[in-house]
């Protein structure tokens, strides 16, 4: 289990983040594009600010991807491009 720390830029048609990853030496940092906040509410606002847990997701809809754990309200949420 792996740890982020999330931070966000707030736009009103767009919302920025900034992930730091401390333990993957070559990207440190990667930068997000998501939905706008809507009081976190599902498919339609990006979720709030904070540190959470990830963990390795690999399907075949979604390989190599990073899933996001305990997000207070959500579930099903993946970093990718």
């Amino acid at each position: 289990m792996k740890k982020i720390i999330l931070q966000r830029f707030v736009h009103d048609k767009v919302t920025f983040g900034k992930f730091n990853l401390t333990w993957l030496k070559e990207f440190p940092d990667i930068y997000t594009i998501e939905l706008p906040w809507n009081d976190n509410k599902n498919d339609i606002s990006c979720i709030p600010q904070g540190i959470y847990n990830c963990k390795p997701h690999n399907t075949k809809k979604f390989p190599n991807t990073w899933q996001l754990l305990n997000i207070p309200g959500r579930t099903g949420i993946l970093i990718h491009s």
